[in-house]
C-alpha cells in the first residue's frame, strides 16, 4: 500500500514518542485552546449539515428570560402564590422523576408530584419565616466608621514586601466613640495564609458575637500605619494603650469626625 505524499509528510512531522513528554490528554479540536467550550459546540453544531432545525439552539439561548420570569416575577401566577419558590421545587422534583423513569424505571404520579412539592414549599416558607429578619445599612468606604453602641471594633491589616517578602500586622481595638482601646503590632517573617485563617476561624467560634467585614484601606489607616511600622521595626509584638505618635493625626482625624472628644486621647507609649 503506498500512501499519498501529503500523508506521508504529515506523518513526518509528527514527533517520536518519548518519556518525558508527559502521559496522554484529551483534547477538543474544535477550539484554539482545545478546550472544550458550550461556544465551541454551538459553533461545531450548528456549522454541521446534518443539524436538521438552527432554531432550537436559539429557544436554548433564549431559555435564561423564560426562567428570570419564572424565578423573579411574583405577578406570573397572581399574588396568592408564591410562584418564585414553587417553581424551582417543581422543576427539581420533576427531575427527580424523570431519572427515576430512566434509571429506576420508576415513575411517580404527577399528583403525587403536585403533593410534594406544596408540602416542601409550605416547609420552606417556615423555615424562612423563623430567620431573624436583619436591616443591611450602607458602610461608607471612604472613612472609618464607628461600631454600634456597646460593641468593640477591631481593624486589623497586614503589610508584606514585595522583595524580601517579611511582613508585619497591625490592628486597634475602639469603641462606639472612637476612642483608642488597645493597639498592637507584630513582626510575622514569612506570613503563612493557612495559619493564620485557623487562628481566626478558632476565635470566631468562641462565645461572643462577632462580624467580619471587609473595608477597604481607605477606612483602615491606622490598621494600615501599624502593620507597616510591625514589618519595618522587626520586633515581634507590641501593644499600645494609647495611639502612637505616626498613628496620632489620624486618630484623631476619624475620632472628630464622628464627634468623640480628642481630649480622651492621653499620653503616647
Amino acid at each position: 500500500m503506498v500512501l499519498p505524499s501529503e500523508s506521508i509528510e504529515r506523518i513526518a512531522t509528527v514527533p517520536p514518542l518519548r518519556d518525558d513528554t508527559g502521559s496522554d490528554r484529551s483534547m477538543w479540536r474544535w477550539d484554539v485552546k482545545h478546550r472544550f467550550t458550550t461556544r465551541s459546540a454551538y459553533d461545531f453544531l450548528s456549522h454541521e449539515e446534518e443539524l436538521e432545525d438552527p432554531a432550537i439552539w436559539q429557544c436554548i439561548w433564549k431559555m435564561s428570560d423564560w426562567l428570570c420570569k419564572n424565578l423573579f416575577d411574583q405577578s406570573f401566577m397572581g399574588e396568592d402564590v408564591d410562584w418564585p419558590t414553587r417553581f424551582p421545587v417543581l422543576c427539581w422534583l420533576l427531575w427527580k422523576r424523570r431519572c427515576s423513569l430512566l434509571l429506576d424505571s420508576e415513575a411517580n404520579y404527577m399528583d403525587d408530584i403536585l403533593t410534594r412539592g406544596n408540602r416542601l414549599v409550605e416547609e420552606c416558607s417556615r423555615a424562612v419565616s423563623t430567620v431573624p429578619q436583619t436591616t443591611l445599612r450602607y458602610v461608607d468606604q471612604s472613612r472609618w466608621t464607628a461600631p454600634p453602641q456597646g460593641c468593640i471594633k477591631l481593624n486589623v491589616n497586614a503589610v508584606v514586601s514585595p522583595t524580601s517578602h517579611k511582613a508585619g500586622i497591625g490592628g486597634v481595638f475602639r469603641d462606639a466613640h472612637g476612642r483608642w482601646i488597645l493597639g498592637f503590632t507584630r513582626f510575622v517573617g514569612a506570613l503563612s495564609h493557612n495559619s493564620l485563617v485557623s487562628s481566626i476561624k478558632e476565635m470566631l467560634v468562641r462565645e461572643w458575637r462577632v462580624v467580619v467585614q471587609h473595608v477597604s484601606r481607605a477606612s483602615n489607616k491606622v490598621a494600615d500605619k501599624l502593620a507597616a511600622r510591625g514589618r519595618e521595626l522587626g520586633s515581634k509584638q507590641t501593644y499600645f494603650s494609647s495611639p502612637p505618635a505616626d498613628v496620632m493625626d489620624v486618630v484623631e482625624e476619624e475620632s472628630m469626625e464622628i464627634g468623640s472628644a480628642v481630649s480622651e486621647l492621653t499620653g503616647i507609649r
